[in-house]
This record gives C-alpha cells, sequence and structure tokens, in this order.
C-alpha cells in the first residue's frame, strides 16, 4: 500500500482549529508589533481576518506572525489562504 501523501503545507495537530490559529495570530501580533497593543486596532484587524477566512474579505496572509501562528498550531510550511480556510472551525 502507498504512504498517503498530503499536500503541503498542511496541519497534524490534532488541535489545529480556526480560533486555535486567531488565538496564536493575536498573541503574535501583540508580541511583534506596538499598534496591536491597541485593542481597538487589533479587533479591527482580527475581524479583517476572520472575514478573509469567511471569504468575505481580503487581508494579506504572507506575513511572519501569520507563519509563526501556522507553526505553533502544528502547521508545516507556509500558510497559504486555502489552508487557513480549511482549518475547521471547532475542534469537532
Amino acid at each position: 500500500m502507498d504512504p498517503v501523501r498530503l499536500p503541503k503545507p498542511y496541519v497534524e495537530a490534532a488541535a489545529a482549529t480556526r480560533s486555535s490559529f486567531l488565538q496564536a495570530y493575536r498573541r503574535e501580533l501583540a508580541s511583534r508589533y506596538a499598534w496591536a497593543t491597541d485593542s481597538d486596532k487589533l479587533a479591527r484587524f482580527m475581524r479583517s481576518v476572520d472575514e478573509t477566512l469567511d471569504g468575505s474579505n481580503s487581508w494579506n496572509h504572507d506575513g511572519a506572525a501569520v507563519t509563526a501562528a501556522w507553526k505553533l498550531i502544528g502547521g508545516k510550511g507556509q500558510p497559504s489562504l486555502k489552508a487557513l480556510r480549511g482549518l475547521p472551525v471547532t475542534g469537532d
């Protein structure tokens, strides 16, 4: 039997959900950027991220903080928008 080949990037961690990614990303932003310590600015920005993952907005997902958050939840390689959108909304 041939081994299953998963496309890269893929996520191995069972706890990798959209919620866990957004939490990790929020922490990465706050630790890297002064603007992210302003709760109103961060809330607006995170709303645009969430809307993009739902397909109704366009946020640039190519930053270092995105990649760091992706790896924190068990993602491999660089996160694509398709992979981020494919994260389960809950851990069910």
